[in-house]
């Protein structure tokens, strides 16, 4: 029996933390290949051809996930974008490219599972209030990133400010902190009447995106358009 091929990756931004743990996850995996290791000098096209690469997943700083993105799907290859700070213009902007070229990609704010179990939990917090006639439900967010954290607030309380502010959540705020000793916190925050719940999910280490990583990869696979998030990618489990 003919071994199944691997699925070829590059990673662009390989040599940032993240970069070098998503390159040690893809040699881990039983099913893809680390096809290219991507640095700032390196032309994004070249390498993804020469490499003969058929996903790339782009982890470099802030501002430059919609230009690496534009290139990636130019070479003719599915993207993953898990670089933070993309503009909602350049989002319909790799939406309609990607659906002109019937490409994948998928653009992720937060690689970690317990931040989409958590977006999850809140929108199902709030179809529950919902019905019951509630009109004081006072919902906020609180994000603390580390210091070097460049977009504020980060691109994960806003993707979930808008997940629930479209199920019908009003003037969500969001309180963010940029602090020394913190990865990545984030907490949604319910109040009602003389009730009040808080979904909190906290991250020690860059391991807990590693999951999410490899996620992302196997679920581009499947694409022939955009998306964003993480959520259609838990398929079964919803």
């Amino acid at each position: 029996m003919t071994a199944q091929a691997k699925i070829r990756v590059a990673v662009i931004g390989a040599e940032g933390r993240m970069g070098q743990l998503a390159c040690a996850r893809i040699e881990e995996a039983h099913d893809l290949e680390l096809a290219a290791r991507i640095v700032r000098q390196d032309d994004i096209g070249i390498c993804l051809r020469e490499s003969s690469s058929e996903i790339a997943l782009d982890l470099t700083r802030a501002g430059l996930g919609a230009s690496h993105g534009r290139a990636i799907l130019e070479s003719g290859v599915r993207a993953v974008i898990g670089t933070s700070g993309l503009q909602p213009s350049e989002l319909r902007d790799l939406k309609a490219q990607a659906e002109e070229v019937q490409l994948g990609c998928l653009v992720v704010p937060n690689f970690c599972l317990g931040i989409t179990i958590q977006q999850l939990c809140s929108r199902l917090t709030l179809k529950f209030l919902q019905p019951q006639g509630r009109d004081d439900v006072e919902v906020s967010l609180e994000e603390q990133h580390h210091l070097e954290k460049v977009d504020s607030p980060s691109s994960t309380s806003l993707r979930t400010a808008a997940l629930l502010e479209a199920d019908g959540a009003h003037a969500i705020s969001i309180q963010s902190e940029r602090l020394e000793g913190v990865l990545a916190n984030q907490t949604v925050a319910f109040k009602w009447g003389a009730e009040s719940l808080r979904l909190s999910h906290r991250v020690s280490s860059r391991e807990a995106f590693g999951p999410g990583i490899l996620l992302a990869l196997h679920h581009v696979q499947t694409l022939s358009g955009f998306e964003l998030g993480l959520e259609s990618a838990f398929g079964a489990c919803l």
